[in-house]
């Protein structure tokens, strides 16, 4: 008889994911549902201004954080990264390994990723921050998705 003792078994905390904002929400709606047009056009824009967009990234997140809302930020760069490989799932493409590489990895649909994050992440807060740091975060978007500008 072979019985395995749970002694031995670290004890897994639960992890508690915190609420999103509705707008981010509703963002993340629309980001698990990318056409392959979508995924190309935030893949041309993220590319165009890596260095401003990752200063304008590291000041969000120093701003988010001194705010108490790292949880909050975590929570919204994984909700988008996982709503991204839905909508690259659906499009038979393989999906973005959520990894400390996610920052310059190549593969199709990582700029889109890279920006859902991002653009997630600014929405957060954007009271936080002014308009010349979120305008990078959020551009990506705002020119694949006109209507959002």
């Amino acid at each position: 008889m072979a019985t395995k003792a749970a002694w031995n078994e670290r004890a897994r905390a639960t992890a508690l994911v915190p609420a999103l904002p509705e707008s981010v929400a509703a963002f993340l709606d629309g980001v698990g549902h990318l056409t392959r047009q979508d995924v190309d056009r935030l893949e041309a824009s993220d590319a165009g201004k890596r260095p401003v967009v990752w200063t304008a990234w590291e000041l969000l997140r120093d701003r988010l954080d001194r705010a108490g809302l790292a949880d909050v930020r975590d929570a919204a760069k994984r909700s988008a990264w996982l709503a991204v490989n839905r909508s690259l799932a659906a499009l038979g493409l393989v999906g973005i390994p959520d990894d400390a590489y996610w920052r310059i990895v190549s593969y199709d649909g990582a700029g889109a990723a890279r920006s859902a994050r991002f653009a997630a992440c600014a929405l957060l807060r954007p009271d936080l921050i002014d308009e010349e740091v979120l305008s990078p975060l959020l551009e990506p978007w705002r020119k694949a998705f006109p209507e959002l500008s």
